[in-house]
């Protein structure tokens, strides 16, 4: 068998791992549409206007049009709703914004396809079925959702960044321009590293560090910004930021490169605060979105709350709550 087969058959390759497409997903938007809403004091529970009706039968077992609602309402109904809630909403907000949604949807596409054609040796049909994509144009329709989904986590993210933070943000991760030295190693190899420390101090070339110690990963980067973050993590970026020139950081642990030492070779003179307000706040964007598993969430139980989210159906608000509690 091979490894491609394997890769299916296991689920080891996934798209969006959050956004995992289901039949009953898929059922709800029709059914809901069909509700007609019945009220029973003291609770309000949505109803199918002809409930009983039989949808299925197996054998001597029967289900009614109520047990696929109720069911969908317990499995998938809150995360279909909602994503069906934010959608609208995000249309309503960004009108203008359909043409860019579909450019970004194409692009992306086409990205994604080429990529799993060269490091999986994946077709577009094959792709779509190990993602849970019934066609092309559902994946497309995805990515435009995406899409309106990023516009507004962006948005919400940047109004909610204080000037406490920027000023935090510039004293302790902006810099000038740096050539640095960067060194890694794993913890079995973690005494070399002190060794390379030694003959950091001693004014050691880069080139003899390299040819002397084989298990430590050694780097050179002729050009670091701040603001570098898609090529390292804010840890050692802000490293690089309180670290002086002709000087190096001394050993620290990053979840990326495991064990390292930054050494700064030459800098530039750093930027004034109020010159760069609107770069930095697209790196502590960046920073907090990273880092932050709250902040998407919080992102869209703010969109609805705006908008005057009211749930009618108690079951599905009781859910609701207590599935937002964890975020606020």
């Amino acid at each position: 068998m091979s490894n491609k087969t394997n890769k299916k058959e296991n689920g080891v390759v996934e798209f969006f791992s959050t956004n995992k497409k289901s039949i009953v997903a898929l059922i709800i938007g029709a059914c809901l549409g069909a509700l007609i809403m019945t009220f029973f004091f003291p609770e309000r529970i949505a109803k199918l206007e002809n409930g009983e009706e039989v949808i299925l039968r197996v054998k001597n077992h029967s289900f009614t049009a109520n047990d696929l609602y109720n069911a969908m309402k317990e499995e998938n109904g809150n995360e279909a709703l909602f994503k069906m809630v934010d959608i609208a909403l995000l249309k309503d907000k960004y009108p203008n914004r359909e043409e860019d949604a579909k450019k970004f949807a194409e692009e992306q596409k086409e990205a994604v396809f080429t990529s799993y054609q060269q490091y999986y040796g994946y077709t577009k049909e094959e792709f779509l079925q190990a993602n849970n994509f019934a066609s092309e144009e559902e994946f497309e329709a995805d990515l435009i959702s995406q899409f309106y989904y990023q516009q507004y986590y962006d948005e919400y993210t940047r109004e909610n960044i204080t000037k406490k933070e920027i000023s935090k943000f510039y004293k302790e991760s902006v810099f000038g321009e740096k050539s640095i030295y960067l060194f890694s190693a794993l913890d079995e190899n973690k005494a070399e590293l002190s060794e390379v420390q030694n003959m950091l101090k001693d004014k050691k070339s880069f080139d003899d560090i390299k040819s002397k110690y084989e298990t430590v990963n050694s780097y050179k980067y002729d050009s670091v910004k701040y603001t570098d973050s898609d090529m390292f993590t804010q840890t050692i970026l802000n490293k690089i930021a309180s670290t002086k020139k002709g000087s190096s950081s001394g050993i620290f642990t990053d979840d990326s490169y495991g064990n390292v030492i930054v050494y700064i070779v030459s800098e530039k003179e750093k930027a004034k605060e109020a010159d760069i307000q609107e770069e930095m706040k697209d790196a502590i964007v960046k920073s907090k979105q990273t880092n932050d598993d709250k902040l998407y969430y919080q992102a869209f139980i703010h969109l609805r709350e705006e908008n005057d989210l009211s749930i009618l159906d108690t079951e599905l608000k009781e859910f609701y709550e207590k599935s937002i509690k964890q975020f606020k």
